[in-house]
């Protein structure tokens, strides 16, 4: 084979992405017709060429949305930290009520469902993070755990119940010295 004869690559085995501190070219590996293998060097520019060729509508649109995100930069978040803070709320079948912490919460849940146990109520939370520009990011609500319900004791089955039921096999009578 010549330097002037075309190389022909029959199949593509790999292609590994430099590391960030590394110069930003591509690596292919490949493995040529006759069975030699081949590694395709492809800096920035060439990969763009190539990506023109394989998708030229994709790379106009890519090309199109970096132009408006450039011209949106002043807009972003100002780099400083943001505040991050955690919202509580009470969910149930009447709608929502805020709550102050998730303990507050939580207790709002247990009285709630101590009162009306059928009404659904549920305590959940979520991050909210604030820039200096006022732009906020709501994270999603995940419910809190659901603290024990007490369950009230049925008056015909349980401990009352059997001692309803001794004293009630007393005798009716009573008389002076008797003990129960």
């Amino acid at each position: 084979m010549t330097a002037t004869d075309p190389l022909i690559v029959s199949r593509y085995d790999v292609a590994m992405e430099p590391a960030p501190e590394d110069e930003p070219n591509l690596i292919i590996g490949a493995v040529a017709d006759d069975g030699q293998p081949v590694a395709l060097f492809l800096d920035p520019e060439a990969r763009d060429k190539v990506a023109r060729w394989l998708a030229p509508d994709l790379h106009d649109q890519v090309q199109r949305l970096q132009a408006r995100l450039a011209e949106l930069e002043p807009y972003a978040p100002t780099g400083f930290d943001p505040v991050e803070d955690t919202e509580y709320e009470v969910v149930g079948d009447w709608g929502v009520d805020g709550a102050d912490s998730a303990e507050e919460a939580l207790a709002t849940v247990r009285k709630l469902l101590q009162a009306y146990p059928h009404c659904g109520a549920h305590a959940r939370q979520r991050t909210v993070r604030w820039w200096d520009d006022d732009s906020h990011w709501y994270g999603p609500w995940t419910d809190l755990p659901t603290p024990p319900q007490r369950q009230q004791e049925d008056p015909h089955n349980g401990p009352l119940a059997r001692k309803y039921a001794e004293c009630r096999d007393l005798p009716a009578t009573y008389t002076d010295g008797s003990t129960f």
